[in-house]
């Protein structure tokens, strides 16, 4: 009997991400491989810095990057996985397309908040909780960006930039584009789901 060959990705899956994703990840494909399963890792997305203007963390686009989609379909094409599993990083974009065009399963893990908010922590500059961008206006989303960064100008232009293109990144892309073949999205908190629910 062949055994399902599963594609785990994301920047955590790097030996230097630290924190409690890698850790998460790391006990999901221990658990797969004790069961029988075929898995195949691979953290290329860690090595794509070029998502920044200069190098600049605060100035990041997006998550979309042409040669690391190029990437991910050469390695779908090589293994042939019968479903992927993303961790939520800096290549999410592109996996969720790499697999839309492949016309692959997805399941997609979710632990932070970067979806829904440009700052990824839904505190607002007053550090108050915040709702959301689907619940405030864009225009309160961008002021809290803003006000929040380093208010030196590649900072305020990055908080501008991240502000605007969350909005874009999850209906041009992350939504309409993929959602056929995201079969699945797992979160670590009823409080995720609500959270992601409501936006």
């Amino acid at each position: 009997q062949l055994k399902m060959k599963i594609l785990v990705t994301g920047s955590v899956l790097h030996p230097n991400w630290k924190g409690g994703e890698p850790k998460v990840a790391h006990q999901l494909i221990s658990f797969l491989r004790q069961n029988g399963y075929d898995v195949l890792i691979n953290y290329a997305a860690y090595y794509f810095k070029d998502l920044t203007i200069k190098n600049d963390p605060n100035i990041t686009l997006n998550d979309y990057h042409k040669n690391l989609l190029k990437h991910y379909i050469k390695i779908i094409n090589k293994s042939k996985p019968d479903l992927i599993i993303a961790f939520y990083d800096n290549g999410t974009t592109t996996i969720l397309e790499a697999a839309h065009k492949s016309n692959i399963p997805i399941i997609l893990y979710i632990h932070i908040v970067w979806p829904i908010c440009p700052k990824e922590t839904l505190i607002n500059e007053k550090y108050n909780q915040c709702v959301g961008v689907r619940n405030v206006s864009p225009i309160k989303c961008i002021k809290c960006h803003i006000l929040s960064s380093n208010k030196n100008l590649p900072s305020t232009l990055g908080a501008i930039v991240n502000a605007i293109s969350v909005p874009i990144r999850i209906h041009a892309r992350y939504l309409r584009l993929t959602y056929d073949n995201l079969r699945l999205i797992v979160v670590p908190s009823n409080y995720m789901k609500n959270i992601l629910t409501k936006n």
